[in-house]
């Protein structure tokens, strides 16, 4: 019986051991079963874990993944982006977990149970297997879309950020030294300084963070990247705001020190007096002008203490200065006023007499062109035109001094004086010089006539000057019928009337030279062609 049961015994062992490669291969596909299992859970969780912030409330959660603002040339950028997120999940940690499970030791390939296989063995594929799964792949666009859709939240958020983007374009542009060249008002600086101002506020309420989804949402680096901008511009704004004012102050100081000395001076006579009203005038219409000089360079300092800007012990002197020295012009201005009040009277009265001294000197002037050489015929017409030349040159003096005058007289609130007597004297000088003119003139005319070379005169020429001279007389006879000069010239033009045809008779160019033979024989002398001979010497 116990043989029986031995056999029995090993028989069913037999049997066993037939079955124990189908029993290892049994346990590697449970094995691979469960490893692929495990896999696909894991992606499953990774799913949760990205979904997780969708479906709870927690508003503590700080986000799976970390990506900062950035500005580029036309758009708001992540970094790193959906891509690169994307990237990292799908090639590195589910990729890398399918390889995980690729690479665990396999039972049916194991070398201490080959004996129990026969042939080339083949088993299951636990990657495809994998990959092949609807329910891995469902997981896995899961997993995807959940990053593209954050990050498309996330862009709509960082919209936020565009209205920092002015900030970023003038980083890009600002170059201090070409707005060091340029010029700048104070109203220029103060826009400039407060919209730097501005922008640093925004920057300051700006959000660091924010959490979308599986995103953090770093902007503090962007925030941080403009700072700079503001902190910088504002900065080389104010130092240049400071230069400006310190150079403006001094500037404006050096102007009132200047129209104070000028208001101080007291002159004494008429010209100089004149010419301080007027600037007085002058200063007292533009003195809206001149304190609103110094009110711009109050401005400025007080432009740079608004933004925290300390003024130099050295430039508050100075400003100080400029305060003591406006004050000293707008007292010096009163008393300048006072000055012109109390002398204006007398400088009137000395204005009246210098219009009587010049009236005296008219009329003066008028009786000596009534008398004297320059009414007597047998006076040198040269030397009675030089004499004229003189007071031509006293009469144009007279005549500046008297628009002088007159516009003394119209600052004065005078009445205007219209110096007939200068009128009179100019018309009686006008009146010699015109006769005595032409006398003189007449009398170079027929010299030059009488003892230039007949050969070389022009009868044409001569003829008319003679009928323009007699023309003249004629029309100044008429004006001043009893002028002696004008007798004088008359009565020269008609003497040498007749010898004007004798003149024209021997310049005439169509006499040869036997027409001169007979012309010479007539007076008993010998022609010569060679030798020229004038009117005065034929004679």
């Amino acid at each position: 019986q116990e043989k029986i049961e031995r056999a029995k015994t090993y028989r069913r062992v037999a049997e066993e051991a037939k079955m124990l490669g189908d029993f290892i291969r049994l346990v590697d596909y449970m094995k691979v079963e469960a490893h692929d299992l495990k896999a696909v859970n894991t992606a499953e969780e990774l799913l949760d874990i990205l979904e997780s912030p969708h479906t709870n409330n927690d508003k503590a959660t700080k986000g799976v993944f970390l990506t900062t603002v950035e500005f580029s040339d036309d758009s708001i950028v992540f970094s790193p982006d959906a891509g690169a997120v994307l990237n990292v999940l799908n090639n590195n940690l589910i990729e890398g977990m399918i390889q995980t499970v690729q690479a665990v030791p396999r039972l049916l390939y194991m070398r201490s149970f080959g004996h129990f296989f026969e042939g080339k063995l083949t088993g299951l594929n636990p990657v495809a297997i994998i990959r092949g799964t609807e329910y891995f792949k469902e997981v896995f666009d899961k997993v995807n879309q959940v990053i593209l859709n954050d990050y498309k939240q996330a862009a709509e958020y960082a919209q936020i950020f565009e209205d920092n983007r002015p900030i970023y374009e003038f980083g890009k542009k600002w170059n201090f030294e070409e707005y060091e060249q340029q010029e700048h008002s104070v109203a220029d600086f103060r826009r400039h300084l407060f919209q730097q101002k501005e922008w640093r506020n925004n920057l300051e309420k700006m959000k660091i963070g924010n959490v979308i989804g599986v995103l953090h949402v770093d902007s503090k680096s962007l925030r941080n990247s403009l700072f700079p901008i503001t902190t910088n511009t504002l900065d080389g704004i104010k130092g240049l705001l400071l230069e400006s004012a310190r150079g403006e102050a001094l500037t404006v100081l050096g102007n009132f020190h200047q129209r104070i000395c000028v208001l101080n001076e007291r002159p004494v006579d008429l010209d100089s007096f004149v010419l301080f009203m007027n600037s007085n005038e002058e200063t007292i219409e533009q003195k809206e002008a001149h304190l609103l000089e110094a009110k711009l360079v109050d401005e400025m300092y007080e432009l740079l203490s608004n933004f925290e800007m300390k003024v130099p012990t050295s430039d508050q002197v100075k400003l100080d200065d400029l305060h003591e020295a406006v004050q000293n012009y707008q007292q010096t201005l009163v008393e300048a006023a006072g000055f012109i009040q109390d002398r204006k009277q007398s400088m009137m009265a000395t204005l009246d007499q210098k219009i009587t001294e010049l009236n005296e000197e008219c009329l003066g002037m008028l009786g000596n062109l009534h008398s004297g050489i320059f009414v007597d015929p047998d006076s040198d017409a040269q030397h009675v035109v030089d004499e004229l030349a003189a007071y031509a040159e006293d009469i144009e003096i007279m005549k500046e001094n008297t628009e002088t005058f007159q516009e003394y007289q119209k600052l004065f609130g005078m009445p205007v004086d219209d110096f007939s007597n200068l009128n009179l004297t100019e018309k009686e000088y006008q009146a010699r010089h015109n006769t005595w003119s032409a006398l003189f003139q007449w009398e170079k005319k027929t010299t030059e006539w009488t003892t230039t070379a007949v050969m070389q005169l022009d009868v044409s020429k001569i003829s008319n000057d003679v009928q323009d001279f007699t023309a003249e007389a004629y029309k100044m006879g008429k004006a001043n019928k009893e002028d002696r000069i004008i007798f004088k010239l008359k009565d020269k033009i008609d003497s040498f009337n007749e010898y004007l045809p004798l003149v024209e008779e021997l310049a005439n160019p169509a006499l040869r030279e036997r027409h001169w033979e007979e012309v010479f024989s007539l007076i008993g002398q010998q022609y010569v062609p060679e030798l020229s001979f004038s009117v005065q010497e034929m004679l």
